[in-house]
């Protein structure tokens, strides 16, 4: 579709642009948070770690002999852990290597509560596992994760075993978050504000070009327009030439007059024209598609050997059985068509028909005994107007019909052979069909007498 207004070619443009760039602007944003916080926690650790080892040494210079809390060496031990801060408001505390029991923390005078407390007993979460502190073997130092009431921490914890006790470094979680953000927020802005410049000013430069080559443009597409739909046009009359000269050749082998399908193809449109009233589904292109499918409907016939199909007597048991496979032969050969060339509605209407316009409203019918709805609509008015042309039309095994007896077959057959629906369009358009009918084959021009037929149906029109 031609975009004819200039400015929703640019709205189009700044749309599709934002939408590529600012969630890649978002999501470099995400990894780079990610990222950065990974590795801003991981060099935590290892200076958590480096804390803790530090820390150790510093007490086992001190030649503590208890840090039982209230002794002389407790409160030497609790100014020392008082006076030491970690970067990010870092902290360490001590704890009771058997117990797990808070013995040293920096706000532990402030809130005396906290001595209570089980801290070594809390789970230290690391690549190794969950595992309360008190069982973690830190000699050698360990780290990881440690969810307190206030947050996630990142700790490192150092054994001190002359004192029966660990020392453990703690930095807040949501600290590092935090400079985290403060580092990632202004990229994410001015990623942000870069790409939204870059999307306006490619809009300017496309409302500059397009303003001075617009006209140029649509001329070009208009006539490659005109082109593509002459080419269109022309492939559609050869497609439909090929397709109706295949119908005619297995036609040909039937000992017919040659204007069945030209007959048939007229009383098809008039049907379904009259149908197009109580069914929303049939549009301009469903009654194009159905009148040069039925041109298929027997199709398959050109496998039936001529002692059948040209037999002038009544066919055997037998014979019935082969002459009856010309529907599946035919379905066969047209879906094979279309598993070729891919989805195709036309081919789709082509094959139902040719697979189902022998199946009767009641079951009864061949090869697949379908039954009312089941049977596809297009096969329903092809098999009246089948069965009213071939009994209205001399035939090697048996002389015309009138009108009148014909009609009066189909009006019998209503419910049983045929939906009832269609016969009732059949009555509605008789007085037409009659006059299809009574031409002489020499005289039906079938171009004529579609145009004539739309020139009647406002249908077709709308």
């Amino acid at each position: 579709m031609r975009i004819s207004k200039r400015w929703l070619l640019i709205l189009l443009l700044v749309a599709s642009q934002a939408v590529c760039l600012l969630p890649g602007v978002a999501w470099f944003s995400g990894w780079l948070r990610s990222n950065l916080m990974q590795t801003l926690q991981q060099q935590v650790l290892a200076d958590n770690q480096l804390a803790a080892q530090q820390v150790a040494a510093l007490i086992d210079q001190m030649k503590l002999d208890s840090v039982q809390p209230g002794s002389a060496g407790w409160e030497r031990l609790q100014t020392a852990v008082e006076a030491i801060h970690l970067p990010n408001d870092g902290f360490v505390s001590i704890v009771d290597a058997e117990t797990g029991r808070l013995l040293c923390q920096p706000a532990l005078r402030e809130n005396p509560a906290l001595g209570e407390s089980r801290l070594g007993q809390s789970n230290l979460i690391n690549p190794q596992g969950d595992q309360p502190i008190i069982a973690v073997d830190a000699s050698l130092g360990a780290s990881g994760w440690l969810q307190m009431p206030d947050g996630m921490q990142l700790v490192a914890i150092y054994d001190l075993p002359l004192l029966h006790a660990k020392v453990i470094a703690h930095r807040r979680e949501q600290l590092i978050q935090a400079e985290t953000a403060r580092i990632v927020e202004p990229v994410h802005r001015i990623g942000t504000w870069t790409a939204t410049a870059m999307v306006l000013i490619s809009a300017l430069l496309t409302m500059l070009i397009a303003h001075r080559y617009e006209n140029k443009v649509a001329s070009v597409n208009f006539l490659l327009k005109q082109l593509v739909d002459k080419r269109t046009q022309a492939l559609m009359k050869t497609r439909n030439a090929v397709i109706f000269g295949l119908a005619k050749l297995a036609e040909s082998r039937d000992n017919e007059t040659g204007a069945h399908l030209e007959r048939i193809r007229s009383y098809v449109t008039l049907l379904v024209v009259k149908l197009a009233e109580s069914h929303r589904e049939i549009n301009e292109a469903y009654i194009g598609n159905l009148g040069l499918a039925s041109s298929l409907h027997d199709i398959g016939k050109v496998g039936i050997p001529d002692a059948i199909l040209l037999k002038p007597g009544p066919l055997t048991k037998a014979e019935r059985e082969i002459m009856q496979r010309h529907a599946e032969i035919g379905g066969d050969c047209l879906s094979a068509i279309a598993r070729r060339l891919g989805e195709d509605d036309f081919l789709e209407m082509a094959k139902t028909i040719a697979y189902a316009h022998h199946e009767h409203w009641n079951g009864r019918g061949y090869p697949r005994g379908l039954k009312e709805e089941q049977i596809p609509l297009a096969a329903r008015i092809v098999a009246l107007a089948d069965v009213y042309d071939a009994l209205t039309t001399k035939r090697v095994y048996k002389p015309a019909l009138s009108h009148f007896e014909a009609r009066t077959i189909i009006t019998s057959g209503s419910g049983s052979q045929f939906d009832p629906e269609v016969v009732a369009a059949f009555l509605a358009c008789e007085e037409q069909i009659q006059q299809i009918s009574a031409r002489s084959v020499a005289e039906l021009d079938v171009e004529a007498e579609l145009e004539a037929i739309e020139d009647r149906s406002p249908a077709l029109v709308s």
